[in-house]
């Protein structure tokens, strides 16, 4: 029947947090931790009857776009105008050496990263719509979309998106799901953070976060790091700051692992000063003992409890890990 859709394949990636390396890991050889948690997003791949140009459609909060298939007349937008799109598709079409098939249709829903005033979390929207866009672009493509090809990909549309800056840890975290070390470069890498049997602290932790005072903006941020990295003062600090992300990827207890996630918190805190997005968590202190900035700036809050019985009230929420990152889910 003309018109008529058939639903192809369906993914989901999780949301994505930096627990340590802010900023730090924009550099070569770069190195923090992060952790893939709930909310997931998803994408829906279709193929159209009528054999028309593909289109791309972007679900964020309350901002819903299609890109192709007609823009212009229907209130469309060309992919030049979404730069994740455009770079996604352009890197999926080099890589597989054409463009999508006619008809083809995807959907990509970020919405749970969004709060009803279409204001962003603060859980990666951008990086988890570049890998979900990625995967199936791939997949429509006839290639499969494996989690390491995907990740390469999405990371040099998600840079090349954001003007050639970006460390891509969260484009990897929602990939690959679960706690891991993210080092950072020309070429990031992943290694999984073990957990269960090996580190069960981790797994028995509790994760709660918060919004902070105010919303940062990351690429005049990083711009400031970067003139800031080369300065005296700043030596001590990445380098403190590299030490507290190889004790959490190494630690084998709980103390330690919370003695460091302090270690980092502190060093978090004296970068963010030092590029004028300073944090203010010292009102927290009293409540929680291991609490810290995520991202060196006033945007999010996070909480480290092993404490099963404590109870904590909003706005306090209580994360859940994500162990699986990017997933068939059709």
């Amino acid at each position: 029947m003309p018109g008529a859709r058939t639903v192809t394949a369906r993914f989901s990636a999780p949301a994505n947090l930096l627990v340590a390396g802010e900023y730090v890991v924009t550099l070569e050889g770069g190195r923090g931790i992060a952790v893939a948690v709930e909310p997931r997003g998803t994408v829906t791949v279709e193929l159209t009857g009528s054999g028309g140009a593909p289109t791309v459609e972007t679900r964020m909060g309350c901002d819903t776009r299609v890109i192709g298939g007609g823009a212009g007349k229907t209130g469309r937008e060309t992919a030049t105008e979404t730069p994740i799109v455009a770079a996604v598709l352009e890197a999926v079409r080099t890589h597989a050496g054409r463009p999508l098939p006619l008809g083809t249709s995807i959907v990509v829903d970020t919405t749970p990263f969004f709060d009803k005033g279409g204001r962003k979390l603060g859980f990666g929207s951008s990086a988890v719509a570049a890998v979900l866009l990625t995967a199936a672009a791939l997949d429509a493509s006839g290639l499969e979309p494996r989690r390491d090809v995907v990740c390469r990909l999405a990371t040099v549309a998600h840079r090349a998106a954001h003007g050639g800056r970006g460390s891509g840890y969260d484009v990897a975290t929602a990939t690959y799901g679960g706690w891991g070390i993210f080092t950072g470069g020309g070429v990031p890498k992943w290694r999984p953070l073990p957990a269960g049997r090996e580190k069960p602290f981790i797994t028995s932790a509790r994760l709660l976060t918060r919004r902070g005072n105010a919303p940062v903006s990351t690429a005049p941020a990083v711009q400031r790091f970067e003139r800031w990295r080369s300065s005296r003062e700043a030596q001590p600090v990445i380098e403190a700051m590299m030490r507290s992300v190889e004790r959490l990827g190494v630690a084998a207890d709980s103390d330690t692992f919370a003695a460091s996630w302090n270690d980092a918190a502190r060093a978090g805190l004296a970068i963010g000063s030092a590029i004028g997005v300073g944090a203010d968590v010292s009102r927290f202190r009293g409540a929680a003992r291991f609490v810290k900035a995520s991202g060196a700036g006033d945007e999010r809050v996070l909480l480290l409890d092993f404490d099963p019985s404590a109870t904590w009230s909003a706005p306090w929420r209580e994360l859940s890990v994500a162990g699986e990152g990017l997933r068939r889910e059709h």
